[in-house]
């Protein structure tokens, strides 16, 4: 397991970054406790990977990595999970011990990631909190990381 640096979320989605920072245990508590077709998706996915096993994939929206990421671990080469709150990030990092992750704690307009980087690109209930000019902005970032073939949930 890794983390990187943090990078300063640009001010509009400082809101989003406070407010996570905030109620990240009592979100993980919700996670836990409400049904959620999360792993469905991500169920789903892994069928239609070529190779789970050799899968690089990206999580915008980790949150405490559960139970995405965990999930995303077990079956995938290298998953890397980023989020805007340090306090999700932290929790993310007790509940993730898999040698196989790295965590980035950052907005994700902020992310640069090599083209074609990705076998896949997670992100849900992320994107959402950004405004319609930048779910655009990393719409066109996501497909640049993405290899050619490569998903978006």
């Amino acid at each position: 397991m890794d983390i990187k640096i943090p990078t300063e979320a640009p001010n509009s989605n400082k809101l989003v970054e406070d407010s996570y920072d905030k109620i990240a245990a009592e979100y993980l508590d919700w996670t836990l406790s409400t049904p959620s077709p999360r792993l469905e998706y991500l169920s789903t996915l892994l069928k239609h990977l070529p190779n789970p096993s050799s899968s690089k994939i990206l999580e915008l929206g980790c949150g405490a990595g559960v139970p995405g990421t965990q999930f995303l671990a077990k079956s995938c080469s290298h998953v890397t999970g980023v989020d805007i709150s340090s306090a999700q990030i932290a929790l993310a990092l007790e509940h993730v011990k898999d040698s196989n992750t790295t965590f980035i704690q950052s907005d994700m307009l902020a992310l640069d990631f090599e083209n074609g980087e990705f076998d896949a690109v997670v992100g849900l209930y992320s994107i959402l909190h950004l405004t319609k000019t930048d779910q655009v902005v990393v719409m066109e970032k996501i497909r640049g990381w993405l290899k050619p073939g490569g998903f978006f949930v």
